[in-house]
């Protein structure tokens, strides 16, 4: 609509039908939520940002506007450019022309635009601050150090540089945005050289050994970082926490956000810029870290889906990069939301286009895809191009060229490996992998696995009834997890099974590398499996390691191929 030089080909005519429908859902208190998977760089987030126009205009002709919209992106850079962008062109005559009721009211800032009797568009970061007010905020009257000296927090503007520190260097960074509101839960901090900050509970104080902390988890004692009052230039020093007091239910706060180190002085002593301290690693890493993703996963259902209201719509249009992130997640667990797969490369035939074709050839072509495709790893090409946040050919593994057979030779030596999960039913799985090796021909041959989500009295019953099943000639390899809790799961499994022949180990290293040596002879035809029903989750996990959500079965089969092959001290 406002992007009259934008190259267009079917799939955006294809995914503005499909808005219309979301849009017309919500209208009609449907409470749709709607997904749409799609590769980089072709024109996501333009798409977006038009739909987001048509509806804000379109919300404008009603005699009460109250639509309210929470964009979360995984940057502030991505975030506050949807902002400038919606400012821009709402201010534009074309806007005006299409949508002449469409006004801009008061607060409005780089990171909310109120519009209406009661609409707004509040820009935020994935795990950032999403509620109405500001989420850390001090109180008006606090000096801020900047450049030109000490400045009270009303009396800025957004051409200060602002005092900050960095390992313990001083710099200065640009003020990128001031706010201002109602805030309740005021505290009072005095240090003992006579410091005194108020703020908001939840507001971050840098501290010598315990990093930043909020405002009300602070303790008697604490050192935090302070500059002197008196010459803000020179160096910085530590003071001691005197007193920590609530002397407040309500009061007007100032919130400000400082570029690059995200922090600041006020009255002299050293805080951050915003409520979420840990900014979250962007890219494959993020993506590959399990923290992360928890993370990820309990800001969205513990924050931002908490803020819908009853007939509230959800819309995330994305590229994908792990099995497990959120919208993983929310496609397992709520089988309400509708999902869109815009693959780069067609895979079979669709109704716009026959399997090899590109998503859209008016601006990035077969012939680049495909040399995007030969210089790009196999997990990054699957997740972010095709939308499979797991691996069809096999990456680490490559399962296809794992034979199936009905027999094995009799003259293997066997052992079967042991992975136990944390609890039952909490996500992983205990697995125990049996396998065997042909020192002749250097063969392994997967000859059985056990696999379940069992309670710990359930797995005492397994583990006893399957070394019964498989006999004194297999060796039983049990893992034995760091600290007290461990050593005591080990000993306790041992005495279980005496009679039999049992090896315990402390498992070191990374998932990697421990399942390198058995990855290596995989991809090369040297292990085989017994056909069984459990082939085929063994076959997927393998294909999916080390991006998937499950790996229990790797670290056993990884436990049983070194232990014949690999590094053997760790076992005693």
């Amino acid at each position: 609509m406002m992007h009259k030089r934008l190259k267009v080909g079917w799939w955006q005519k294809e995914v503005s039908y499909q808005l219309q429908k979301f849009y017309d859902d919500f209208q009609n208190g449907l409470r749709p939520q709607l997904v749409i998977q799609a590769p980089p760089q072709h024109g996501k987030s333009v798409i977006i940002n038009d739909f987001l126009l048509w509806i804000i205009g379109k919300d404008s002709e009603k005699k009460e506007s109250e639509l309210k919209i929470i964009y979360a992106a995984f940057s502030d850079a991505l975030s506050t450019r949807a902002n400038r962008r919606i400012k821009r062109f709402t201010a534009t005559k074309t806007y005006s022309a299409i949508f002449p009721r469409y006004q801009q009211t008061f607060p409005t800032n780089q990171d909310l635009i109120s519009f209406g009797s009661d609409g707004y568009f509040r820009n935020t970061t994935t795990g950032g601050a999403i509620t109405g007010e500001s989420m850390d905020c001090i109180t008006k009257g606090t000096l801020i150090a900047t450049n030109k000296g000490l400045v009270a927090v009303e009396n800025l503007n957004i051409n200060n540089l602002i005092l900050t520190f960095n390992n313990g260097v001083l710099s200065y960074e640009w003020l990128c945005n001031i706010t201002h509101t109602v805030s309740h839960e005021i505290y009072r901090i005095t240090t003992e050289s006579g410091r005194i900050l108020e703020c908001t509970g939840d507001h971050g104080i840098f501290t010598k050994h315990k990093g930043y902390v909020e405002a009300n988890e602070l303790s008697v004692g604490d050192n935090v970082v302070c500059i002197w009052q008196e010459n803000i230039h020179e160096n910085w020093y530590y003071d001691t926490i005197r007193n920590i007091e609530k002397i407040s239910d309500e009061a007007i706060t100032y919130d400000i956000t400082v570029a690059n180190n995200h922090n600041f002085f006020a009255n002299g002593i050293l805080v951050h810029n915003c409520g979420i301290i840990d900014d979250p690693v962007k890219g494959r890493e993020s993506a590959n870290s399990a923290t992360v993703r928890e993370k990820t996963w309990d800001w969205f259902t513990s924050d931002f889906k908490t803020r819908f209201s009853d007939n509230g719509a959800f819309l995330c249009i994305l590229t994908r990069w792990h099995v497990d992130d959120v919208i993983g997640r929310l496609l397992e667990t709520d089988d309400t939301v509708k999902s869109l797969l815009y693959p780069a490369i067609a895979e079979h035939d669709e109704q716009n286009r026959k399997a090899g074709d590109a998503l859209f050839p008016e601006h990035k072509s077969i012939e680049f895809l495909k040399g995007v495709k030969r210089v790009m790893p196999a997990a990054t090409w699957e997740s972010l191009y095709q939308q499979h946040p797991t691996i069809k050919e096999g990456n680490f593994f490559k399962p296809d060229l794992i034979s199936v057979t009905d027999a094995a030779p009799s003259n293997l030596q066997m052992v079967r490996a042991w992975d136990f999960a944390a609890t039952a039913n909490g996500g992983d799985y205990t697995v125990g992998v049996k396998l065997g090796y042909d020192k002749i021909t250097q063969l392994a041959y997967i000859l059985d696995v056990v696999r379940g989500q069992f309670a710990p009295e359930e797995v005492e019953l397994i583990l006893k009834n399957t070394a019964d099943k498989d006999g004194h000639s297999v060796k039983i390899l049990l893992p034995q997890d760091p600290g007290q809790a461990g050593k005591s799961q080990a000993k306790s499994f041992v005495k279980l099974l005496s009679g039999y022949s049992v090896l315990v180990s402390t498992v070191s290293g990374d998932k990697e590398t421990r399942a390198s040596p058995v990855a290596a002879q995989a991809n090369v035809g040297n292990l085989l499996m017994i056909r069984a029903g459990w082939n085929r989750e063994f076959i997927e996990e393998l294909r999916n390691f080390p991006n998937g959500k499950n790996d229990d079965q790797v670290d056993a089969l990884s436990d049983c191929y070194n232990h014949f092959v690999g590094k053997k001290s760790g076992w005693f």
